[in-house]
């Protein structure tokens, strides 16, 4: 078991790599595991509301960082520890590792990725 911690953007991206995993088919033992990953890192209704998530004009996905969006409001996009298993680690290394291969990172978004690779131990050097 590994206990990560994460804050939205960093569950925002798990997510988007495991639904594209999702997406490219597998048995349904493997989509079974896939759905079962997704549901530990999703966010619940309450955080949901919390953190407002909303799309803009160019199609990104936004959130609150602070209550309600006021700029002296409590913090809500905290780290969560979310606790997965040895196969779950070994399952996002290796979405991490095909996705290293097809060059799909950007630069955009490289800096949390960098931060999961660190915490599940992916090596990219």
């Amino acid at each position: 078991m590994k206990t990560l911690k994460l804050k939205t953007i960093h569950r925002l991206l798990t997510l988007e790599v495991l639904n594209v995993a999702g997406k490219a088919g597998g048995s349904l033992a493997e989509i079974n595991k896939l759905l079962k990953f997704i549901d530990r890192v999703d966010f619940s209704e309450e955080e949901k509301k919390m953190l407002m998530f909303r799309q803009t004009e160019d199609n990104k996905l936004v959130w609150n960082l602070r209550k309600d969006g006021a700029e002296d409001g409590e913090i809500v996009d905290v780290e969560k520890e979310i606790e997965i298993s040895d196969e779950q680690v070994d399952m996002l290394k290796e979405i991490f590792k095909k996705r290293d291969e097809e060059k799909k990172f950007t630069t955009s978004e490289v800096s949390p990725f960098f931060e999961l690779a660190e915490q599940i131990g992916y090596k990219f050097e």
